[in-house]
């Protein structure tokens, strides 16, 4: 790198920290987030999916409103008469997370008319697993629901799943989810920029129902801070990813001045890292930790072999910015094991690798269990060694 181009990046280095270090202030646009405070996973989906099942189900303790469902209802395109009236919406609707692996599902319980709301939170830009939506559509009808709308929520807008790629079995669905008439997907970004559509919008329109209101009770009162402060979190999550003006001048300065192509190569090196820390890991390997070069299912990997009933080892591979940690094995785990799997993964990536993780997180392919984890928190090469090495050490003991 020559000296000009270093000096420009360091000057921009600082003036991109300097914002990032305002950004993470708890104290977000001079207003206090208490959700920025009580929790450093606030970008991550299952997280704002906990809060929106608090806000949307009519049944959540003290704050708990028809009339948000309701004005989610008409945000969505649906009206808000959609599952009927206050007391219909009291009786009928359930709102559940998790329930066959979708983020959050509405279900109106009506026997003379079962429907419900499959709602996909890409919030944090997580990939689509496969055949997700379809699969969620089929078990849905399955059970006797009509599946009235597919909300997807992303950060800006116009995501769309690759439906293309859906196996021959869940393909068909795609004509009626994607319909070019009345399609079951909906479009839901946080923030869409005046469209009038999107989460924000959804999240004022409850707000000024309550203030609206000359006095309210105790209970009004906590909705409307719950509501205020989550709306806060979200402009929060949006100015995350606008640039400031500061932004602005110095990729000007970059561009203008022809260094794009050197930062542009400088990037492309920067998201091969996590490759540079695999081989970094690979060279520190000693034989005491049992730790072995194999190639498995054609892929070099740094392994630990088991060899038992269950899998047939542990292990880590490169993935651009990450580092993949997890089980190979010949064959498919039943619920049980992978469940058990699933909570023991979590734990050694949070104890080892300091990263919490959720269940989108968890690729599963016919060989391989395992996650991704990105190795920017940790200081240096050196942590990243020794972090990778004792976790996968910890995680070839698992036993079911």
């Amino acid at each position: 790198m020559n000296k000009e181009l270093y000096e420009d990046l360091k000057k921009y280095m600082a003036v991109a920290y300097e914002q990032k270090m305002l950004k993470n202030d708890y104290s977000y646009n001079k207003n206090f987030s208490f959700f920025l405070t009580v929790s450093d996973q606030y970008k991550k989906e299952n997280f704002h999916s906990d809060l929106l099942k608090v806000i949307l189900n009519p049944k959540t303790i003290q704050i708990g409103s028809p009339n948000h469902l309701q004005n989610f209802l008409e945000i969505i395109g649906l009206g808000k008469k959609a599952f009927g009236n206050e007391l219909s919406i009291k009786k009928y609707v359930q709102v559940e997370r998790e329930e066959h692996r979708v983020d959050l599902l509405i279900k109106y319980n009506n026997p003379k008319s079962k429907k419900a709301i499959i709602i996909e939170n890409k919030i944090n830009n997580a990939e689509d697993q496969e055949n997700q939506l379809a699969r969620y559509y089929k078990k849905l009808t399955e059970e006797g629901y009509t599946v009235v709308s597919i909300p997807y929520i992303t950060k800006f807008g116009g995501k769309i799943p690759d439906y293309n790629s859906w196996d021959k079995e869940y393909k068909k669905y795609s004509n009626t989810i994607f319909n070019d008439e009345k399609p079951l997907f909906f479009d839901l970004p946080v923030d869409g920029q005046n469209k009038g559509k999107d989460l924000k919008v959804f999240l004022d329109k409850c707000i000024q129902q309550y203030k609206m209101n000359k006095q309210l009770t105790e209970n009004e009162n906590l909705a409307l801070l719950f509501l205020e402060q989550y709306k806060l979190l979200l402009e929060k999550i949006v100015e995350d990813h606008k640039m400031t003006p500061e932004d602005v001048k110095n990729i000007k300065k970059i561009f203008d001045d022809e260094k794009k192509f050197q930062i542009q190569a400088l990037l492309e090196s920067w998201e091969l890292r996590g490759a540079c820390a695999f081989d970094y890991i690979k060279a520190k390997c000693s034989g005491k930790d049992n730790i072995g070069l194999k190639t498995i299912y054609g892929s070099e990997c740094l392994v630990i072999e088991q060899k038992n009933k269950y899998y047939e080892g542990v292990y880590l591979y490169p993935s651009e910015s990450c580092i993949q940690i997890g089980f190979y094995r010949k064959n498919y785990w039943g619920s049980k094991i992978t469940k058990e799997a699933e909570n023991f993964i979590k734990k050694i990536v949070k104890d080892y690798l300091n990263t919490t993780i959720d269940n989108d997180w968890i690729l599963v392919y016919k060989n391989w269990y395992s996650v991704n984890i990105t190795i920017d928190q940790f200081e240096s090469f050196d942590k990243i060694n020794l972090s990778f090495r004792k976790a996968l050490i910890e995680l070839s003991k698992f036993k079911s």
